[in-house]
């Protein structure tokens, strides 16, 4: 039970980072956007 508690609490922390992470590719990938059409 602990260890499916804790793999659960993983999984949640898991969920969480994900939408940072996306919204910083996300941001790093219209900053090239923008440098391609600058360019």
């Amino acid at each position: 039970m602990l260890t499916l508690t804790r793999k659960r609490e993983d999984a949640d922390e898991g969920c969480l980072s994900f939408p940072g992470l996306s919204g910083s590719v996300r941001r790093s990938l219209r900053i090239q956007m923008d440098y391609l059409d600058l360019e």
